[in-house]
C-alpha cells in the first residue's frame, strides 16, 4: 500500500504535518489568468491504494472530497474587500494532474466566468486575490494568496505583427523585449510549427520549449523595458530536446519549418519554485514547495503576451539542417 501523490510531490513550504495514514490532504492547483473567460480551480486528495495508481485514480470517491466549496476573494491594497463569489463544480474530459502523476476519463475542476467576479483593474493597483477551500470530510480551512499581475506588452517582436525575420545564431541574437513593471518570474515560450514529408503524404505538427527569465533591465532603455535574447545554441538544445517526444521516424523523408510562435508570461515566485522543481533535470532532489496553507499545491496569478507566425533567418534554417545538435530531426534550409 502507498500513497499516492503527496510523496511523489515531496514537501511543503509551511508548516502542516497532517497525519498521512489518516487524513486525506487537498491537492490544489489554480493559475489565474485574469484575461481568460473563465477561471478554474483544481481540488483533489491524496489517497491510500491497495491497487494500482490507474486503477484506484478511476474512482472519484477516492481522488475528490465532497461537498466541496470553493471561493475567490479579491481584495485592493489596503486589504478592503472588493468582490467575492462562489466557484461551481464542472466535469472535463480526460486530463492529466498537475505533476503527470496519473490521468483519469474525468475530472473535476471548479469554475467561474469572468463577468461574474471582476478580479482586474487598469486603474487599482495592487489586487490580491484569496483563494477558499473548505468541505465537511476535511478538519481544516484550506487557503493561499496571489498577487494580481500587471499588463504588460511585447515591443520585439510585437503583438499583432506577423511574418517578422528572426535571427537567433549571429552575433546579433535576437532579443525578445517586452514592457512592463518587474515582476517576480518570466517565461518565454517558443512553440515552432514545422510539416512533415513523407512519400505519399504529409503531416503539420509543432513542438514547445521554454526558457526561464529572471526580470533584467535592458541597458540604455526606460526602467519598463525587459529583454531576453534567445542564444542560437541554445535555441537548437532546447528544440532537440523537445523533439524526442515526437521523435524522426526512419520513414520521413524530410522537415520544413513553417512559423514560430512566441509567448511571454510573468508569474509569481510561488509558481517559479513549482514549476522550477517539477522540471528540474538533475540527479540532486529538489523539495517541491507549495502555497497552500493546510494542504499541497500552487494558487498563483499570471499574465500573457503572444506575437505568431514568425519566420527564421536563412543562416538560423542553415544550423537547424546542419548542426550537429539538429541534423537527426531531418530539417532542410529552405522554405
Amino acid at each position: 500500500m502507498g500513497l499516492v501523490f503527496c510523496l511523489v510531490l515531496a514537501g511543503c513550504d509551511n508548516e502542516f504535518e497532517p497525519n498521512l495514514e489518516s487524513v486525506s490532504i487537498p491537492i490544489v492547483y489554480g493559475l489565474i489568468n485574469p484575461d481568460d473567460s473563465v477561471y478554474s480551480i483544481s481540488v483533489s486528495k491524496t489517497f491510500l491504494c491497495d491497487q494500482s495508481v490507474t486503477d484506484c485514480s478511476k474512482d472519484s470517491s477516492v481522488q475528490y472530497f465532497k461537498d466541496v466549496k470553493v471561493e475567490l476573494e479579491v481584495l485592493n491594497a489596503g486589504g478592503l474587500l472588493l468582490n467575492r463569489a462562489e466557484l461551481y463544480p464542472v466535469t472535463v474530459g480526460r486530463s492529466v494532474s498537475p505533476g503527470g502523476a496519473f490521468s483519469s476519463a474525468s475530472k473535476v475542476v471548479y469554475s467561474i466566468n469572468r463577468d461574474e467576479i471582476m478580479i482586474d483593474s487598469h486603474f487599482d493597483f495592487g489586487r490580491t486575490l484569496i483563494l477558499k477551500i473548505s468541505t465537511p470530510e476535511y478538519p481544516k480551512l484550506v487557503y493561499a494568496q496571489a498577487g494580481l499581475r500587471l499588463k504588460f506588452w511585447l515591443v520585439n517582436p510585437p503583438e499583432r505583427v506577423h511574418g517578422r525575420w528572426l535571427d537567433f545564431y549571429t552575433e546579433f541574437n535576437e532579443s525578445v523585449r517586452w514592457m512592463g513593471w518587474p515582476d517576480d518570474y518570466y517565461e518565454v515560450n517558443l512553440t515552432l510549427n514545422y510539416t512533415d514529408y513523407y512519400l505519399n503524404s504529409t503531416r503539420q505538427g509543432s513542438v514547445k520549449f521554454s526558457f526561464s527569465v529572471p526580470p533584467k533591465k535592458n541597458p540604455g532603455v526606460s526602467q519598463e523595458e525587459f529583454a531576453y535574447r534567445i542564444d542560437g545554441e541554445l535555441f537548437l538544445r532546447k528544440l532537440e530536446k523537445a523533439f524526442r517526444s515526437v521523435g524522426t521516424p526512419d520513414s520521413l523523408d524530410y522537415r520544413k519549418f513553417r512559423t514560430l510562435d512566441i509567448q511571454v508570461v510573468s508569474s509569481t515566485h510561488d509558481y517559479y519554485n513549482y514549476i522550477y522543481a517539477l522540471k528540474h533535470d538533475s540527479d540532486v532532489p529538489v523539495v517541491q514547495k507549495f502555497n497552500i496553507v493546510n494542504g499541497i499545491g500552487i494558487f498563483a496569478t499570471k499574465r500573457e503576451a503572444w506575437t505568431t507566425g514568425h519566420l527564421l533567418q536563412w543562416n538560423v534554417l542553415d544550423s537547424l539542417a546542419g548542426s550537429e545538435i539538429t541534423r537527426a530531426l531531418k530539417f532542410v534550409r529552405w522554405y
